[in-house]
C-alpha cells in the first residue's frame, strides 16, 4: 500500500555510502520494476563536506530528492543553547548545498537526552532562517509524544514553519516501575489521528515514512518477513485513514 521506501544509504545501512554510485541505480531499477521508488534516503549526512556532496549528487542523479540527515548530538562541553547555535551554522551550510543541488534535507526529531531536536523547540534555533525547501523537520510522531507530555501541540506549533515530512510510528507507556516505552502498531499507542492531523496541518504534499519498529531494528529473519509485511500494510492503511477528511 506504500508508494515506495525510505532506503538506508548510510554506514551500516542497506547501501554503504562508498558503494552508492554503483548500488543506488540498482535499487532504483529494482523498485521501478515493481512500480515503486525511493521516496526518502536515510543518510548520515550532517555537514556540507565533500563526501556529503558526492553522495547527494548520486541521490539526485537517481531521482531521489529527499534525504534524512544524520543527527546533531549534544555534548557536555558547553551549555545547550550555545551548542544549538553551533548546529545552526552547520545546518545553514548544509541547506545551502541542498539548494545548490536541488535536494531537501529532513532532520528527524529523536527521543533521547543527547539528540538535538529531542524537545523540538531547539530545532527552531537550528533551522532559523533556512527555507523548508532546502532543509526541514521530519516530524517523528512517536518521538514527539514520548518526549513531550501535555504541551506537545505547543512544541509542534513552535517549529511548524520548518515541518517538511511526517514519520509515523507509535508506542505506549507501561505501568512498570519505572515505566517503559513499548513500540507497537500505529493505532495502538499514544500516537493517534489527532496527533497526525495537528502535525500535518497546512503541510503541502511531501513524502512520509512509516516505521514499523516493534519487530526490532535488526535484519528480519526470512520466516518473519510475511508478518512484517502485513504489519507495514496495516500501519500504512492506518496512516492513509488519518489523511482522509472528516
Amino acid at each position: 500500500g506504500a508508494e515506495g521506501v525510505e532506503a538506508t544509504i548510510r554506514p551500516g545501512g542497506h547501501i554503504d555510502p562508498d558503494a552508492a554510485a554503483q548500488e543506488v541505480p540498482k535499487m532504483v531499477a529494482a523498485l521501478a520494476r515493481r512500480d515503486k521508488r525511493v521516496l526518502i534516503a536515510a543518510t548520515g549526512v550532517t555537514d556540507a563536506d565533500s563526501p556529503s556532496r558526492k553522495l547527494l549528487e548520486v541521490l539526485r542523479d537517481n531521482g531521489i530528492r529527499h534525504y534524512r540527515t544524520g543527527y546533531y548530538r549534544y555534548g557536555s562541553g558547553s551549555e545547550r543553547l550555545a551548542q544549538a547555535r553551533s548546529f545552526a551554522g552547520r545546518a545553514k551550510e548544509l541547506a545551502e548545498l541542498n539548494g545548490e543541488l536541488g535536494m531537501v534535507g529532513l532532520y528527524q526529531n529523536h527521543a533521547g537526552p543527547n539528540y538535538a531536536g529531542n524537545l523540538i523547540w531547539d530545532l527552531a534555533i537550528v533551522l532559523e532562517g533556512i527555507p523548508r525547501s532546502q532543509m526541514g523537520i521530519a516530524m517523528d510522531l512517536r518521538h514527539l509524544r514520548a518526549e513531550i507530555g501535555l504541551s506537545w501541540k505547543s512544541a509542534v506549533d513552535a517549529v511548524r514553519p520548518h515541518i517538511a515530512s511526517v514519520f509515523a510510528k507509535s508506542s505506549h507507556w507501561t505501568c512498570d516501575t519505572p515505566p517503559k516505552l513499548v513500540d507497537g502498531p500505529l493505532d495502538a499507542g499514544y500516537v493517534d489521528r489527532e496527533t497526525f492531523v495537528h502535525v500535518a496541518k497546512g503541510l503541502e504534499p511531501v513524502p512520509m515514512s512509516v516505521h514499523v519498529e516493534y519487530f526490532g531494528q535488526s535484519a528480519i529473519p526470512p520466516d518473519q518477513i510475511a508478518k512484517v509485511i502485513e504489519a507495514y500494510r496495516h500501519d500504512v492503511g492506518v496512516l492513509r485513514s488519518w489523511m482522509e477528511p472528516r
